[in-house]
């Protein structure tokens, strides 16, 4: 199930063998009031008594890829939590983290791709269900539950386009997981221009993803209109998700959109995927279902005994509690001082970085690069010189990009190094390099 948009959407999906059978669609909007809108959902998908498996949003989790030394499961679980815990920006306290071991050759470093929601959305999310009156058998993060959809062949870049940007990077394995807000607020920011950005910005940190690439859209606001514009700015293939493109997903004559891609991936990892990937908490994945309920209401009820637990506390200090307290403040203060001093680096490692000659240079790149035109790389030295690498959809471009950084001040001595024709899968290109010299500052 996907409740992260606008529109909650359910699939009902078995699973026979090594196949899968599509049985069933709903959908209901989402905007009112969710419980209701996932009943409903859940009620035109069909299914009375099937388990439950939900995408979170995915501004409530964060997946990454971690490498640790090879060990047992239960020492990987409990290294794997705690670097959970230090690399996201939930609070430690009630995180939930699912994670799944990619292979590796043997004696090499474990890579692990881990995913992680905070105490609090889970909750809320279980206890929507348990509104709906339906067990949580599953929470998955946006980015691993997509993956179901495109794992194996060539490298993929996914684009989410739902209730915010999702760019998640595979090439058998996670390389790149972010997501951002789409400019102009919505989908009133979603273009085919901010989408080419958001790729080439991703594929600079993949600089060995060039090979066999292609771009593949999901979500309610994926269009093929948009997919096809795209693959013209940036010269890859981009194609938008169908249900059946999943060769093992049996659709009969259902036939699915990219508004169900993260529905569907949700119920595929739920139902093949390695079991440490479900965001519960390792407790309640192993509490049976018919105990379910009693764990949603047992963990809503948690906050009321911690309020119980510190209004005793309040009532009844233990001895030598105003000497902590004394002590607290202290340290309050410290930290209060520290903080002033790091504003004060901040605000001079600014100035500094205003005089920097390279920040002209960049804001004139970003401005006058005219359509077609994608940077692959970018280099300074210390004496004022400076080198760019990229990419065209024709030789027309370069000129025009080189004519319009000779009419700026920001640079001098600027020079063409050299123009190739090249290929980006089967896309001809043009990859030229720049050099150039600016003024050293004092």
């Amino acid at each position: 199930m996907d409740a992260t948009g606008s529109t909650v959407r359910a699939v009902l999906i078995e699973r026979r063998g090594e196949d899968y059978d599509l049985l069933g669609v709903g959908e209901a909007p989402g905007a009112g009031e969710q419980a209701e809108a996932v009943r409903a959902a859940c009620r035109a998908a069909g299914g009375r008594r099937a388990k439950v498996a939900l995408a979170l949003p995915r501004a409530e989790t964060v997946v990454r890829s971690v490498r640790l030394p090879v060990a047992d499961a239960g020492n990987t679980e409990q290294m794997l939590q705690l670097e959970a815990a230090y690399h996201v920006p939930f609070p430690a306290e009630g995180l939930a983290f699912g994670f799944a071991t990619l292979p590796t050759a043997e004696g090499a470093e474990a890579e692990h791709v881990v995913a992680a929601a905070s105490g609090e959305a889970v909750v809320a999310w279980r206890r929507v269900l348990a509104e709906a009156g339906r067990n949580a058998a599953w929470l998955a993060a946006p980015g691993p539950a997509l993956a179901a959809l495109v794992a194996g062949g060539n490298p993929v870049v996914v684009l989410h386009l739902h209730d915010r940007l999702g760019i998640d990077v595979w090439d058998g394995r996670l390389v790149l997981s972010r997501g951002t807000e789409y400019g102009g607020g919505e989908a009133r920011g979603l273009t085919a221009e901010r989408l080419a950005a958001e790729v080439e910005r991703s594929l600079l940190a993949c600089p060995s993803l060039d090979k066999g690439l292609e771009v593949v859209l999901v979500g309610e606001h994926a269009s093929e209109a948009l997919a096809a514009e795209l693959a013209t700015r940036i010269a890859l293939p981009c194609r938008c998700w169908q249900s059946d493109q999943v060769t093992r997903l049996h659709t009969g004559e259902t036939r699915l959109g990219p508004a169900y891609a993260l529905a569907v991936g949700t119920a595929l990892q739920a139902l093949s995927g390695p079991a440490t990937l479900n965001l519960h908490s390792r407790a309640a994945a192993g509490v049976r279902q018919g105990r379910s309920r009693a764990v949603v209401v047992g963990l809503l009820a948690i906050p009321a005994l911690l309020l119980v637990a510190a209004l005793i506390a309040t009532a009844q200090p233990r001895e030598g509690e105003a000497a902590r307290q004394a002590a607290l403040r202290g340290e309050v203060a410290r930290l209060e001082r520290q903080a002033a001093k790091i504003r004060a680096t901040e605000a001079g490692l600014k100035s500094r970085l205003a005089q920097e000659g390279f920040v002209e240079p960049m804001r004139v790149l970003a401005e006058r690069a005219p359509a077609g035109i994608w940077l692959t790389s970018l280099a300074w030295g210390t004496g004022g010189e400076g080198s760019a690498r990229g990419r065209a959809l024709d030789a027309e471009a370069v000129a025009r990009l080189v004519s319009r950084l000779t009419e700026s001040e920001a640079f001098t001595d600027l020079k063409l190094a050299f123009v190739r024709q090249s290929k980006v899968g089967k896309t001809p290109v043009v990859e030229f390099g720049l050099s150039w010299q600016t003024e050293e500052q004092p």
